[in-house]
């Protein structure tokens, strides 16, 4: 069987989506930046699963040159939801992308899987939506037998955006919504986006098919949040939030306190749609569609 590079397979859907490949039989090889805390045993353990395990950051040309040599079958999965002094979305979204696909021309990659979001466009002021349409288009232009998957907001009990947005309607006396709070969600369990991602890798109706990933129900981002007070036994009121104003809020925040969930990167994504086709998903991939209600139920327990 041909060697599968996972990039970001530590990550939250990563760390679904090695398993499923090592339990199905494939090769596996992961790049990863590697462990920050140094109590965490999980790059130990996926050695001693059989991972072949490349450890590096994937802006270090040379480090994707190893990571890729010798794969048939790239995976992509890197990404970040906030920018950072020494990290911005260009880096992880588009210069990244540019690099495996350049290495991958180079040591003869034939498949490539692209793991990006729902509410990618190349207009509209979302800086992080904006780089991940320009990562999107640059592996559509590739030599690769593609596929693009687009999940909508990913969830599960260990999600840390979902624990963020948990923290701050915990924390707040009302419901803090940007805007009109109108904009739609279609959440994800993160283990249906690993079965439809390890399901594409051999079939051959997904090749140079994007496909929209997204949840059996979808809601307001108004309702999402009200969903979240209540199964944690709240019954807070809205307040609408002129985005201007949440951003000069939390840059103020950020300032005082840096890892604070509150940042501008997350007013971003809170006041963007984030829904899509079920269709195209549903007749190609097998999945469980677990609903966002589950979740919650099983956070709450």
């Amino acid at each position: 069987m041909a060697l599968i590079l996972v990039t970001g397979g530590t990550g939250f859907v990563g760390s679904r989506v090695v398993p499923a490949l090592l339990e199905a039989g494939h090769p596996v090889r992961m790049m990863s930046r590697g462990n920050v805390d140094w109590t965490d045993t999980t790059m130990a353990e996926l050695k001693r699963a059989g991972v072949d395990v490349v450890v590096g950051d994937v802006r270090d040309p040379r480090k994707i040159l190893e990571a890729v040599d010798g794969a048939k079958v790239v995976i992509n999965l890197i990404g970040i939801t906030q920018q950072t002094p020494e990290i911005s979305f260009d880096d992880i979204h588009v210069e990244a992308v540019k690099g495996l696909i350049e290495a991958g021309s180079k040591y003869g990659v034939e498949r490539f899987i692209h793991v990006s979001c729902l509410g990618a466009s190349e207009h509209g002021e979302n800086a992080c939506f904006k780089s991940k349409w320009q990562g999107e288009e640059l592996v559509r232009k590739s030599e690769f037998i593609w596929t693009v998957l687009r999940p909508s907001l990913t969830f599960a009990e260990d999600s840390i955006f979902l624990n963020k947005l948990v923290k701050i309607v915990q924390a707040s006396p009302v419901i803090p919504v940007v805007d009109s709070g109108l904009n739609r969600l279609a959440p994800i369990s993160v283990d249906d986006v690993a079965d439809c991602i390890v399901q594409s890798i051999y079939n051959k109706h997904t090749a140079e098919q994007t496909y929209d990933l997204v949840g059996p129900n979808s809601y307001s981002i108004s309702e999402l949040l009200q969903l979240i007070a209540q199964s944690k036994g709240k019954n807070k009121p809205v307040m609408h939030v002129p985005s201007s104003m949440a951003k000069a809020v939390t840059n103020l925040v950020t300032k005082v306190k840096p890892d604070s969930p509150l940042n501008s990167d997350l007013v971003n994504l809170l006041k963007a749609d984030s829904v899509g086709d079920k269709d195209a998903m549903l007749s190609t991939f097998a999945v469980k569609w677990k609903s966002f209600e589950e979740c919650l139920t099983s956070m709450s327990d």
